[in-house]
């Protein structure tokens, strides 16, 4: 499952995996952006964000705010996310 890494701003959703586990949390979500970045359809930032561990917390972003973006573009993206979400279910087990 995924959740919302920080508070929503204008059109930036900043999101990641949510697991108990930090690090199988940050290997699951950069395996995401990778597949992401693979195939092509939809391009993703990303940051870290401070969440009081070493490596703090690996976090997608995705941008909607073209004023050109209609709301089946939004859908589009949140489909090819929830592909890659399934994608790189094994990504991240074992992790500390």
């Amino acid at each position: 499952a995924l959740e919302l890494a920080a508070p929503r701003s204008l059109a930036l959703v900043c999101f990641a995996v949510r697991s108990a586990n930090t690090g199988q949390a940050n290997v699951r979500t950069r395996a995401m952006l990778d597949w992401l970045h693979r195939d092509g359809r939809l391009f993703l930032t990303h940051t870290v964000v401070p969440d009081g561990s070493a490596a703090g917390r690996f976090v997608l972003r995705l941008a909607i705010g073209s004023p050109n973006t209609q709301h089946l573009h939004i859908e589009k993206a949140w489909e090819i996310v929830q592909e890659s979400l399934d994608a790189t279910k094994e990504a991240g087990r074992g992790a500390v």
